[in-house]
């Protein structure tokens, strides 16, 4: 008699997310997964490790100690499905490359020498997207951003050619230069492209959506209603104001000579002492004569009104911008995510409360934002939890971190699902047997800091989830934290994790051929010799429970967790959680 097994078909195109354990990888910084679960990536200290999930093979490629070899990766999915990354090997250098099949390959840029990178890669890698830079970076005024969107295609020669440079707004919504403007994400195809303006200062960022059409570029800015809701008009920002006259610009020929003389002559009696008279040091203005004071007076009475009509410019533009900024959202920076078929996208929004305490009345919180690239709707979570969204899975699952990033968060696809849960409930939903992993392993009590005070906190049995990610569907699950409750030398932990096992249910002797079968919608097929079969829901409902009847059970059964206990012609039991 062979054995009784209670399977899903689907698991056969799964076997290694199916045989995937818990495990933990002490200073490991787990930034990236592919979209088929297969590969992961870590970068820390300048150091990058290719990991295969499947066979447990790693790459290691190390920095070196002086920092002028440092490995990392960009900003988005930096891991194709085969294993390609995208990232550099240096970042001051502002080369930019990708490693396939364990070799690194420079990609051509723009102007060689600024800063470039390159973000995310199409799951098959064939497309990537990334930022060039046209000026070195600089806190001086440009007439460009200092880095612009661009994409690197693959020919059919297998390599990828000259940066394609896609369209941007020349000026940010205060009517400057923007710093930067970024492209993070990618739809499947490539014909979708999602990244962020920041703006002339630095402190507002918003998303911009590039979309091909028939071949040609275009780009949208689908959240300015939320960036300035109140439709703020901002005067033209006047710029530097006028720079004073200088005393020694106006001295004649003489009297610059005799103002030279005193200063060689205080030099040569201060210079070496250890308590320099500076009250004997020479005031230019001491050596003006009558008609060079004149001139000075006079060049200085000009700034003063000049400087006067500057300030009032200055003051109306940055009042109107100050209430741009604590009445509209933002965004934050170089964090984006966009579905595969490149209708909805995703970022974390900032609001500035104000807290009605004088001494810090402002404080800044985050939440996910939804945004349906078709509608132009935005759905944005409730920014009490002030939670950064850290990745997005295939069916609009929201991963986040809260401020402290100890803790994860994890959001319904549901759009009007506005708080998020622990990670460790999303996690005791999906896979029973990983929840009892973390709860062993990822729980810790330690002294913390207040995210607002600074202040040293106790924190009591924390499951120290961090930074989440996952694959696309959700059947590998990684999480990252700083490793605050251990004296140790480790910095921080990475753990990679069995997730949503196969939404048809999971094996219960994978060894043997004979099985029972459970799909999505609540159907039990049977394929072998049963005499009896029970399904129960956790709480120990019975929902069917007696001897089949046919090869097909129509239960009737939804989404969740349930029991199945099978008996066989031979007396032999099989039990299995199954979840829907």
């Amino acid at each position: 008699m062979r054995n009784l097994l209670l399977t899903a078909a689907t698991l056969i195109t799964l076997p290694a997310v199916a045989a995937l354990t818990p495990k933990s990888y002490p200073d490991y910084q787990v930034t990236s997964v592919s979209p088929n679960g297969k590969f992961a990536v870590s970068q820390f200290y300048g150091t990058l490790i290719v990991m295969n999930l499947e066979t447990g093979e790693e790459k290691t490629w190390q920095g070196n100690e002086e920092g002028t070899v440092a490995y990392g990766v960009g900003n988005g999915n930096v891991v194709s499905n085969d294993g390609t990354v995208v990232g550099y090997i240096d970042y001051s250098s502002g080369a930019v490359y990708y490693l396939e099949n364990n070799e690194w390959h420079q990609l051509p840029t723009i102007v060689e020498g600024t800063s470039n990178i390159a973000n995310a890669i199409t799951p098959d890698g064939r497309i990537i997207c990334g930022g060039n830079g046209l000026t070195s970076i600089s806190t001086d005024d440009n007439p460009t951003p200092m880095s612009v969107p661009v994409l690197w295609i693959r020919g059919e020669d297998g390599n990828f050619g000259k940066p394609v440079e896609l369209p941007y707004p020349t000026t940010d919504i205060t009517g400057r230069v923007p710093q930067y403007v970024t492209a993070i994400a990618l739809s499947d195809d490539g014909s979708t492209v999602l990244g962020q303006v920041r703006d002339y200062s630095g402190r507002i960022h918003y998303p911009i959506v590039y979309t091909n059409n028939n071949g040609e570029w275009t780009y949208s800015l689908p959240a300015m209603s939320l960036v300035n809701p109140d439709n703020i008009e901002l005067p033209q920002d006047p710029g530097e104001g006028p720079a004073a006259p200088k005393a020694e610009d106006f001295l004649s020929p003489e009297e610059k000579t005799a103002f030279e003389k005193a200063l060689e002559e205080w030099e040569n009696k201060n210079g070496g002492s250890s308590n320099p008279d500076f009250n004997s040091y020479p005031d230019v203005n001491d050596f003006l004569g009558e008609e060079s004071k004149a001139r000075y007076d006079e060049a200085y009475d000009e700034y003063i009104k000049a400087n006067a009509a500057w300030e009032e410019k200055a003051i109306a533009f940055y009042t109107a911008f100050d209430k741009l900024l604590i009445s509209g959202l933002s965004f934050e920076f170089n964090i984006g995510s966009l579905s595969a078929d490149g209708k909805t996208a995703w970022q974390s929004a900032r609001k500035i409360i104000d807290t009605g305490n004088p001494e810090n009345q402002y404080k800044e919180a985050f939440a996910p934002a939804t945004i349906d690239l078709t509608t132009g709707e935005i759905f944005i979570r409730d920014f009490s939890q002030d939670a950064s969204m850290t990745f997005v899975a295939e069916d609009g699952t929201i991963f986040a971190t809260k401020r402290d990033q100890l803790e994860g968060i994890v959001y319904s696809p549901d759009v009007n699902t506005i708080l998020g849960i622990p990670f460790i409930e999303y996690v005791e939903n999906i896979n029973p047997e990983t929840a009892k992993w973390v709860n062993e392993n990822m729980r810790h009590d330690f002294v913390g800091t207040d995210p607002e005070t600074f202040e040293p906190i106790d924190r009591k049995d924390v499951i120290c989830s961090g930074f989440t990610i996952c694959s696309r569907d959700q059947s590998v699950l990684i999480s990252r934290a700083i490793n605050y409750w251990e004296d140790t030398p480790v910095i921080i932990y990475s753990y990679v994790l069995p997730g949503k096992i196969d939404n048809a249910g999971i094996a219960l002797n994978p060894a043997e051929d004979m099985g029972v079968t459970i799909s999505k919608d609540g159907v039990i097929r049977i394929n072998g010799e049963v005499v009896s079969l029970t399904v129960s829901d956790i709480n120990g409902r019975v929902i069917y429970d007696g001897r089949p009847a046919s090869d097909t059970i129509e239960t009737g059964i939804g989404n969740g967790a349930y029991i199945i206990s099978a008996i066989g012609a031979d007396g032999s039991l099989r039990t299995a959680k199954v979840l829907l």
